[in-house]
């Protein structure tokens, strides 16, 4: 394919079209930096010649991986081990590859509204000595259904047909829209939709996690990190380093050896 990237890159991107892969270098890649589908391997426009090299490296590690295990799944296939050392060194590799894996603004994020729950029912309390927010507080419950502001008990915003017409109540706009409702009912409203918030954070949490953290993201950030840096890769993770080589150097990953050999990177 015609492209005005650098030599080495364009090599590389020649190599891999030879084993019947489509490299695209002028797409969005689907919002992401790139993005493997098939025998074509997305890489987006908008990074620069050294992480588009780093990126590629990264699919093509998906595609030489699905030729042994389809699923991407088998984590004993990787490194032909099922090494629970390499396991947790990997972890270290893609918390350095891609800081997001780390989770650092969700765990904030939840940290804050777990506080400010906690703050709640502090309040709460002082009112309810017996309040707890494990379960539903029937007290409370109670008089909150005798209003309309009984609809933000599940939801955060609603909008309601009465007769003919809707009405729209929010638990940001709750002392606005029901200036009567007593406070210790507002804070136990509040209370209820920080707890759906943290709920919804945990879960982002739970997928990131296992996103990140199975068999073949682990193994395309290892080979990724390689590319980014070598010696640091080294330092995180010796004994994958030195089993990763071994393997790469014995023809266990086939067509990935061509390709390290064109970005330059070998065993130290």
């Amino acid at each position: 394919m015609a492209c005005t990237r650098n030599g080495r890159l364009t090599e590389l991107i020649d190599y891999i079209e030879t084993l019947g892969v489509t490299v695209n270098t002028k797409t969005k890649a689907r919002g992401n930096k790139g993005f493997l589908r098939g025998n074509r391997i997305d890489v987006s426009k908008k990074v620069n010649d050294g992480e588009a090299e780093q990126v590629l490296m990264h699919e093509f590690a998906h595609f030489v991986h699905s030729q042994k295990d389809k699923t991407l799944k088998n984590f004993n296939v990787i490194f032909n081990s099922d090494s629970d050392l390499i396991k947790e060194e990997l972890v270290k590799v893609t918390n350095f590859v891609d800081n997001n894996s780390k989770c650092s603004e969700l765990l904030e994020q939840r940290n804050k509204v777990a506080e400010e729950i906690k703050n709640l029912e502090s309040l709460i309390k002082l009112e309810y000595p017996d309040f707890s927010r494990g379960g539903k507080y029937k007290k409370l419950e109670q008089q909150i259904k005798k209003t309309k502001a009984k609809y933000l008990l599940k939801h955060d915003r609603v909008k309601v047909l009465f007769w003919f017409a809707y009405e729209y109540f929010s638990v940001e706009r709750i002392e606005k829209d029901f200036p009567n409702l007593p406070k210790v009912c507002v804070n136990y409203i509040k209370l209820r939709s920080l707890q759906r918030k943290r709920a919804r954070i945990s879960s982002k949490i739970g997928r990131l996690n296992r996103y990140y953290n199975n068999s073949g993201e682990l193994f395309a950030r290892f080979v990724e990190g390689l590319c980014k840096d070598n010696e640091k890769i080294k330092q995180l993770a010796p004994v994958t380093y030195d089993r990763f080589f071994q393997l790469l150097n014995s023809g266990y990953y086939g067509n990935l050896k061509n390709a390290f050999e064109i970005v330059d990177i070998s065993y130290k």
